[in-house]
Protein backbone atom coordinates (compact mmCIF):
# COMPACT_ATOMS: atom_id res chain seq x y z
CA UNK A 1 0.00 0.00 0.00
CA UNK A 2 1.43 3.49 -0.86
CA UNK A 3 1.77 6.19 1.28
CA UNK A 4 -0.33 8.96 0.23
CA UNK A 5 0.96 12.35 -0.33
CA UNK A 6 -0.09 16.24 -0.80
CA UNK A 7 2.72 16.49 -3.80
CA UNK A 8 0.87 17.61 -7.01
CA UNK A 9 1.76 18.48 -10.47
CA UNK A 10 0.77 21.83 -11.68
CA UNK A 11 -2.21 21.63 -13.40
CA UNK A 12 -3.10 23.98 -16.14
CA UNK A 13 -6.83 25.76 -16.02
CA UNK A 14 -8.43 22.44 -17.18
CA UNK A 15 -11.73 24.17 -19.64
CA UNK A 16 -12.48 20.33 -20.06
CA UNK A 17 -15.87 19.06 -18.30
CA UNK A 18 -15.08 16.32 -15.55
CA UNK A 19 -18.19 13.13 -15.26
CA UNK A 20 -18.86 12.05 -12.31
CA UNK A 21 -19.27 8.34 -13.74
CA UNK A 22 -18.20 5.07 -11.76
CA UNK A 23 -16.45 3.16 -15.13
CA UNK A 24 -15.04 -0.15 -14.16
CA UNK A 25 -11.24 0.25 -15.70
CA UNK A 26 -7.83 -1.55 -15.42
CA UNK A 27 -4.78 0.28 -13.81
CA UNK A 28 -1.54 -1.20 -14.65
CA UNK A 29 2.13 -0.17 -13.58
CA UNK A 30 4.62 -0.36 -16.22
CA UNK A 31 8.33 -1.61 -15.83
CA UNK A 32 11.56 0.52 -16.58
CA UNK A 33 10.78 0.21 -20.19
CA UNK A 34 7.18 1.00 -20.47
CA UNK A 35 6.78 -2.29 -21.92
CA UNK A 36 5.54 -5.01 -19.75
CA UNK A 37 2.87 -4.99 -16.85
CA UNK A 38 4.17 -5.31 -13.05
CA UNK A 39 1.37 -4.57 -11.34
CA UNK A 40 -2.71 -4.06 -12.58
CA UNK A 41 -5.99 -3.87 -10.01
CA UNK A 42 -9.08 -3.78 -11.15
CA UNK A 43 -11.09 -0.34 -9.97
CA UNK A 44 -13.71 2.48 -11.10
CA UNK A 45 -13.50 5.79 -12.07
CA UNK A 46 -14.19 8.83 -9.43
CA UNK A 47 -14.35 11.05 -12.06
CA UNK A 48 -13.40 11.44 -15.83
CA UNK A 49 -12.93 14.37 -18.59
CA UNK A 50 -10.78 13.56 -22.06
CA UNK A 51 -7.49 14.27 -21.14
CA UNK A 52 -7.62 12.50 -17.05
CA UNK A 53 -9.67 10.51 -14.45
CA UNK A 54 -9.59 10.08 -10.72
CA UNK A 55 -9.37 6.49 -9.66
CA UNK A 56 -9.60 4.61 -6.55
CA UNK A 57 -6.49 2.51 -6.12
CA UNK A 58 -4.18 1.23 -3.93
CA UNK A 59 -0.96 0.32 -6.38
CA UNK A 60 1.88 1.14 -5.24
CA UNK A 61 3.09 4.13 -7.64
CA UNK A 62 4.54 7.96 -6.85
CA UNK A 63 3.66 11.54 -9.32
CA UNK A 64 5.24 11.21 -12.37
CA UNK A 65 5.00 7.14 -12.39
CA UNK A 66 3.55 6.63 -15.92
CA UNK A 67 0.60 4.02 -15.79
CA UNK A 68 -1.87 2.64 -18.41
CA UNK A 69 -5.32 2.59 -18.25
CA UNK A 70 -8.05 0.09 -19.74
CA UNK A 71 -11.69 0.68 -20.05
CA UNK A 72 -13.11 -2.74 -22.28
CA UNK A 73 -16.68 -0.64 -21.68
CA UNK A 74 -15.22 1.75 -24.41
CA UNK A 75 -12.74 -0.12 -25.92
CA UNK A 76 -9.41 2.00 -25.19
CA UNK A 77 -6.46 1.66 -23.30
CA UNK A 78 -4.52 4.67 -22.36
CA UNK A 79 -1.10 6.08 -21.42
CA UNK A 80 -1.52 7.68 -18.22
CA UNK A 81 0.72 10.25 -15.81
CA UNK A 82 0.14 10.02 -12.33
CA UNK A 83 -0.39 13.71 -11.24
CA UNK A 84 -1.52 13.78 -7.53
CA UNK A 85 -2.23 10.82 -4.67
CA UNK A 86 -5.00 11.56 -2.57
CA UNK A 87 -6.63 9.80 0.30
CA UNK A 88 -10.42 10.96 0.37
CA UNK A 89 -12.88 12.09 2.84
CA UNK A 90 -14.10 8.58 2.54
CA UNK A 91 -10.63 7.93 3.31
CA UNK A 92 -10.13 5.89 0.00
CA UNK A 93 -6.68 6.30 -1.60
CA UNK A 94 -7.09 7.88 -5.22
CA UNK A 95 -4.64 8.58 -8.27
CA UNK A 96 -5.38 11.55 -10.15
CA UNK A 97 -4.08 10.64 -13.56
CA UNK A 98 -3.30 12.57 -16.96
CA UNK A 99 -3.77 11.00 -20.33
CA UNK A 100 -0.30 11.47 -22.46
CA UNK A 101 -1.06 9.67 -25.57
CA UNK A 102 -4.48 9.76 -26.60
CA UNK A 103 -7.94 11.45 -25.29
CA UNK A 104 -10.93 9.30 -23.82
CA UNK A 105 -13.62 8.70 -25.79
CA UNK A 106 -16.51 10.28 -24.09
CA UNK A 107 -19.57 9.88 -27.13
CA UNK A 108 -22.46 8.68 -24.82
CA UNK A 109 -21.24 9.42 -21.53
CA UNK A 110 -21.75 13.30 -22.44
CA UNK A 111 -25.34 12.45 -22.66
CA UNK A 112 -25.44 10.78 -19.28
Amino acid sequence: FYEVTEERRTFSNNPQPRYSIPLTVSVATLDAAGQNITAQEYTVTENISRGGAAVFSTLPVKVGDLVKLTCEQYNVSLLAEVRYLRRGDDGLPRLHLRFVDQKFPLQGIEQI
